[in-house]
């Protein structure tokens, strides 16, 4: 067995040189298949063939493999599943077949998480849901829901075509703490009205008529002078633009299935830098898996982890070809940032933009014993007759310490239906008062879940 094994290893080294030399993904995607197919050639010789077909059981969460037995990468796994419709998936496992063979994929996707959050969308008053959830320390993404009236078939979870408004603030905040000394409670002025971007209201005059705000109260209460001022006169577009990407604007995202780029557009005028730096503007777009991103680095003390959707490969005989492990996509802050940042997210949960959704956060038996961050964000499209409406935040148990990040974006109607807060709200619920019943886990979903077939 052990000369088989051996063997084995050695002809996969050379397949991965020469799959490194195709440029063709679809010869790539079919050596995969190739290889795949060798190792239930190997299993047989060992002995191990005249045993009956076997799909183990989902890999625990976090749980570790020898590196020597994983024999496909990250690239792989996207080649695979490139083409094929995984749109609000709630199986346990998915088998990919090719004719007489098939591979067995364990998504990170928990069934009863998803299940339940299809259940609760408001398909009556929304263009649009895209709903996505996922584990701070390592990426997994544990749903992934969506809903598009316009075309069902297309995921708006990995779209980046939706204006990230407000949510751009939390990018701003952090800029300024680490380059302008501020702190949650740092006192900024601005004249005027909160949620209005005049030139006027950009001036560093003050007067008896200027109001006087904290930061984090100015960051929960989404006021865009506030955050338009420091874009003009205290970051400008270098700071800006550097941050943008340190967050991963302007980047593809490392998924198993293609995300559109998040994009930040910022030109020369000090206007513009305002614009962008309060999310007063269209042009400044986010996908909802790139959103999740955002406020689990914040709870993940500035660590961004690059985000993943399945768990573990195997062929159908129970042979490993691919285990996740927890990548890191970027460090943008210091962790003394993100705790900032963590004050100014809960302060938006307390007082600001998203207290009337939470505000029974103090009587229900679940979210008492959470601590609860987030940032809203809102704009009509140009013809005004969609309002994007976002949520980005997370929760951590008080107890326990698991956390979840969550980023929801409603493209509502002609009439505001469900908001994101409240879909955040439910899923924060659903995902602790499982967790704390031990039925909702990536190791503890039942092997009697449903297996879906997807032919190539």
């Amino acid at each position: 067995m052990e000369a088989i094994v051996s063997g084995r290893r050695n002809s996969w080294r050379k397949y991965q040189e020469q799959l490194k030399r195709q440029r063709n993904p679809k010869q790539r995607w079919k050596a995969i298949f190739a290889m795949a197919a060798l190792l239930v050639a190997g299993a047989i010789v060992a002995g191990t063939g005249d045993k009956p077909a076997k799909v183990v059981s989902r890999p625990k969460a976090g749980a570790q493999q020898a590196t020597s037995r994983e024999l496909i990468g990250k690239d792989d796994v996207r080649l695979l599943l490139a083409g094929q419709n995984l749109v609000n998936i709630s199986s346990e496992r998915l088998v990919l077949d090719v004719g007489k063979f098939s591979l067995v994929v364990y998504p990170t996707i928990i069934p009863d998480l998803q299940a339940y959050m299809l259940r609760h969308l408001d398909r009556r008053n929304s263009r649009a849901i895209a709903i996505v959830a996922m584990e701070p320390d390592s990426g997994r993404v544990v749903a992934q829901t969506a809903f598009n009236r316009g075309n069902p078939a297309k995921d708006p979870c990995l779209a980046a075509a939706f204006p990230a408004a407000s949510i751009f603030k939390l990018v701003t905040a952090a800029a300024a703490i680490e380059n302008c000394n501020l702190r949650a409670d740092s006192l900024l002025r601005f004249n005027g009205y909160k949620h209005t971007l005049y030139k006027r209201q950009l001036t560093m005059k003050t007067n008896r008529y200027s109001n006087v705000i904290r930061f984090k109260d100015a960051f929960a209460q989404s006021v865009n002078p506030v955050f338009g001022k420091l874009g003009w006169h205290r970051l400008g577009r270098a700071t800006l633009e550097k941050y943008s990407s340190r967050f991963g604007f302007n980047a593809a995202i490392d998924f198993e299935l293609p995300v559109g780029k998040s994009r930040v557009l910022i030109d020369q005028r000090p206007y513009n830098w305002a614009e962008v730096a309060s999310g007063f503007n269209r042009r400044t777009t986010l996908s909802p898996l790139h959103g999740a991103m955002l406020a689990a680095c914040v709870i993940n003390n500035g660590k961004m982890m690059a985000p993943s959707m399945a768990a573990a490969i195997e062929t159908g005989q129970g042979q490993p070809l691919y285990h996740q492990r927890p990548e890191l996509f970027s460090r943008p802050i210091r962790p003394a940032t993100a705790r900032i940042l963590q004050e100014m997210m809960e302060t938006t949960v307390i007082s600001g933009t998203a207290s009337r959704t939470f505000r029974d956060r103090r009587r229900d038996k679940i979210l008492r014993r959470l601590r609860l961050g987030g940032k809203t964000g809102s704009i009509y499209n140009q013809a005004h007759d969609t309002r994007y409406d976002w949520f980005i935040g997370w929760a951590r148990d008080k107890k326990s310490g698991k956390k979840l990040a969550v980023a929801v974006m409603v493209a509502h109607g002609r009439y505001i239906g469900v908001r994101a807060a409240k879909y955040a709200k439910m899923l924060f619920k659903r995902y602790f008062d499982k967790l704390s019943n031990s039925s909702l886990s990536a190791a503890n979903c039942s092997k009697k879940q449903a297996v879906r077939h997807i032919s190539s």
